[in-house]
């Protein structure tokens, strides 16, 4: 698994997000040449959705980070203990003109935690917005399902009548 990093004037660096989300941000840091930047880094994706990584420094980046996907470094600006959520400054030219950073889907993420104490996957937020799967019908029934009980109860039932 890997990501491409952009940053810079148009710089691109492979990542392995399979380690703790600080000891990838801190990665970045250093072998990106931001080691004197005081401010938190993170990533957003291309759309501008920052993945938060920095609040999370003890888990995974693999559970927020697809796999083979691009992200731009970014610049966090203040903290959510400021009255005003975090701002966020690319630290790719000419990547503030085109695209708002923001992290868009907090709820989502709140509402993870609220049932299992832990943050969803990006996999597992794409199968919660995704459209229901529909099951192609075999003989009036969805395919792959097994006979009702009264179809079992009447098949056993032949079976015995057959018999004697």
């Amino acid at each position: 698994m890997f990501v491409t990093i952009k940053y810079g004037a148009e710089e691109e660096k492979l990542v392995n997000p399979n380690c703790l989300s600080a000891v990838l941000l801190n990665h970045i840091r250093k072998t990106c040449g931001y080691e004197n930047v005081v401010e938190n880094l993170d990533l957003a994706s291309e759309s501008g959705e920052v993945m938060d990584l920095a609040s999370k420094p003890k888990e995974y980046a693999k559970k927020f980070l697809e796999s083979r996907a691009t992200y731009i470094l970014v610049k966090v600006m203040g903290d959510e203990t400021d009255e005003s959520s975090p701002s966020y400054i690319p630290l790719l030219d000419n990547a503030a003109d085109k695209i708002k950073f923001s992290v868009t889907n907090p709820t989502f993420r709140q509402r993870a935690k609220a049932k299992g104490g832990k943050e969803p996957t990006v996999k597992e937020q794409k199968e919660e917005q995704a459209p229901p799967k529909i099951n192609k019908m075999v003989n009036g029934k969805p395919e792959g399902t097994t006979a009702t009980v009264t179809e079992k109860k009447a098949a056993t039932t032949t079976q015995k009548t057959k018999g004697k």
